[in-house]
């Protein structure tokens, strides 16, 4: 799986980074801690590790899980009741 440019939502700020699956790459311009919420493609991540690449304080490696959402998904419109778009015809043919 290869990395892709992702922006990352976290705490009222927008970084840019990549990203691995659940794995990110981000620049040390915020402070990640271990249980910390971000936001990448729509979809919410809880942080569970986070390594500062090299010790120099250039880019944070982060681990993390989805947050799976436990709310319903929207159905779309049931059929609605009423006349349809098609004659319906009785047993002989004709049109009722």
């Amino acid at each position: 799986m290869a990395w892709e440019k992702v922006t990352i939502h976290f705490n009222e700020t927008m970084l840019l980074g990549h990203s691995r699956g659940t794995m990110f790459t981000i620049p040390c311009a915020a402070k990640f801690e271990v249980g910390d919420v971000i936001t990448a493609n729509g979809n919410e991540f809880k942080v569970t590790s986070v390594i500062d690449v090299a010790g120099r304080g250039e880019v944070f490696e982060i681990e993390t899980e989805e947050v799976k959402s436990d709310k319903p998904k929207a159905r779309r419109n049931a059929v609605e009741s009423g006349e349809s778009d098609m004659d319906s015809k009785s047993d002989d043919g004709r049109n009722s």
